[in-house]
């Protein structure tokens, strides 16, 4: 369980800071692997089956990276971001990882660009 936690705190924190530098992926290219950690964190609490808040992480997680760096500016458009590249990566888990039916996957969690509900594990 410590070994996740640090796993998930490591991958976030590359995430966040990275995001927060405006190095965002695009088209394929993405140089400093930011699908692979997003993905690894949502499989290790889908195959953990953690109880965790992914909104409230990121929330916490942007703060603290907007204190420390002084980028308070932009703060909401970041989270945002980091929403967004996670809600996909969760859709690709649950379709093509886990066989969930499109209309099942789009039901749950909405279509385009919605965001993390905020009482959502």
């Amino acid at each position: 369980m410590a070994g996740q936690g640090v796993a998930i705190a490591d991958r976030l924190d590359t995430l966040v800071c990275i995001f927060g530098l405006g190095l965002l992926p695009t088209g394929s290219s993405d140089p400093f692997a930011l699908r692979r950690s997003a993905n690894a964190i949502v499989n290790i609490v889908w195959s953990a089956r953690l109880a965790l808040n992914l909104k409230q992480l990121l929330l916490n997680a942007t703060e603290a990276f907007a204190k420390t760096f002084d980028k308070v500016e932009g703060l909401e458009t970041l989270q945002n971001q980091l929403q967004d590249f996670f809600l996909q990566r969760i859709r690709t888990l649950l379709q093509e990882e886990q066989s969930v039916d499109y209309d099942l996957v789009n039901a749950v969690l909405g279509r385009g660009r919605s965001r993390l509900h905020p009482t959502c594990p």
